[in-house]
């Protein structure tokens, strides 16, 4: 499979209060990653950056993933809450982009993806969000 050469992919994780960490990664088409976490989300906060590879084949399976998991219709959501956490994921590929956040909801297909990233990606890069960590299973919208 051609990895397209517009390929590049987003995703930030971050709780909702000022007091909790952010973390983002970044891949680009030729398998070059950038990882950013901040400590906190006020302007005094440690950055930091770092820069790590994914092979070809990996980077395969993450499009393939989002294709099987259909990211470029899949919508925003938001639970309501307050606390808790979000994740949003943006992604060009083959000339479209597409931006999904969600708010305290687990979303499998969502999920599935961002797995697949992780499981791509060194152990100390990967990125967590509350679904993720409890492995809530999460839902579908539209199949519940």
């Amino acid at each position: 499979m051609p990895i397209p050469s517009d390929l590049k992919i987003e995703v930030i994780s971050e709780g909702r209060m000022p007091d909790t960490p952010r973390q983002k990664i970044a891949i680009t088409s030729n398998g070059t990653g950038n990882y950013w976490y901040q400590e906190h989300q006020k302007s005094n906060a440690k950055i930091t950056k770092k820069e790590f590879s994914i092979a070809e084949d990996k980077i395969e399976k993450i499009i393939l993933k989002m294709e099987e998991n259909d990211f470029f219709r899949q919508e925003s959501h938001d639970s309501g809450a307050i606390d808790g956490d979000q994740v949003q994921m943006s992604a060009t590929m083959n000339g479209k982009s597409h931006t999904v956040l969600l708010i305290n909801y687990p979303y499998k297909k969502f999920d599935d993806i961002v797995r697949a990233i992780n499981s791509s990606m060194p152990k100390e890069y990967q990125i967590p969000y509350n679904s993720l960590i409890l492995d809530q299973g999460g839902v579908n919208p539209g199949e519940q």
